[in-house]
């Protein structure tokens, strides 16, 4: 492994991370803020993400 992959592998998981994390603690403040169950509002966001995944995989 070179180290320019080095840095574009770990600069790619660390914009994903921080995105994903994100993503899911705004996802589930404008559920619980609607009135959703918590134990439906920690998980909704898994969901969504996994439907864009399932989606990108499609198409690819």
């Amino acid at each position: 492994m070179t180290p320019t992959r080095l840095a574009r592998d770990v600069s790619t998981v660390a914009v994903a991370g921080i995105a994903a994390w994100s993503s899911w603690s705004h996802m589930v403040a404008v559920a619980l803020r609607f009135g959703e169950r918590p134990e439906v509002a920690y998980v909704l966001p898994l969901s969504v993400d996994g439907m864009l995944v399932v989606a990108s995989a499609a198409t690819v």
